[in-house]
């Protein structure tokens, strides 16, 4: 038996907007929904962070070490120097990322990454580091203000090779036996760590959803 508790951590900067809110309720429940098929662990989403502040709670902490993989969905506003959880939850999840893979006997199967980034909006402010080591999902094409999102020809098929990839990475972990035991003493990067590594980044200050094609 695996011993992470959850297939893959969905992590995504907190909004108030209803056309966001739609998007991640969503595809939330459709990659849920994909992935029913082929696993029993659950995706993690902090649903409160769909309607509370910008408060981080430490336990999704545990959240992010008990998964599997961590699907980021992205847009110019996701890596924020006012609001750092999200960026805190993606570097927690790179360390983890190479402390993972380098345990994997296979070489080859330490070229597939345990994060995925989804890009919502925003390609000209990715960080390279999310890119070009990494493919990503283009779902930059869907309008979110379509409420027959789930109808676009496109849209269920990035959701099945998402949940394909995810499915992959849990089988890999769980056949390497690597150890998810230490959520207890787990803790995020700390703040002042994460602030530095964001302005280091040097993104173009963007407001969501951002404009532009992608």
């Amino acid at each position: 038996m695996p011993s992470f508790r959850y297939s893959c951590f969905l992590s995504y900067r907190h909004g108030q907007g209803q056309i966001k809110q739609r998007f991640i309720e969503e595809f939330h429940r459709a990659l849920s929904a994909e992935l029913e098929l082929f696993r029993n662990e659950k995706v993690y989403v902090d649903m409160e962070r769909l309607r509370a502040g910008d408060l981080y709670n430490d336990a999704l902490a545990r959240a992010v070490y008990e998964s599997a993989a961590m699907v980021v969905i992205y847009h110019p506003n996701y890596f924020d120097l006012q609001h750092l959880y999200c960026a805190r939850e993606y570097r927690g999840m790179r360390a983890l990322e190479a402390r993972r893979l380098a345990m994997l006997p296979n070489e080859e199967e330490k070229n597939h990454g345990l994060i995925i980034p989804v890009v919502l909006r925003g390609k000209e402010s990715i960080p390279a580091e999310l890119v070009t080591l990494r493919q990503y999902e283009d779902f930059s094409k869907f309008m979110l203000l379509d409420e027959d999102l789930a109808k676009h020809p496109q849209y269920a098929p990035k959701i099945r090779s998402i949940a394909e990839y995810v499915d992959a990475r849990c089988n890999c972990l769980a056949t390497a036996h690597v150890p998810f035991d230490d959520a207890d003493n787990y803790q995020l990067p700390n703040e002042d760590e994460i602030r530095q590594w964001v302005r280091a980044l040097q993104l173009p200050i963007a407001a969501f959803p951002g404009g532009g094609r992608i």
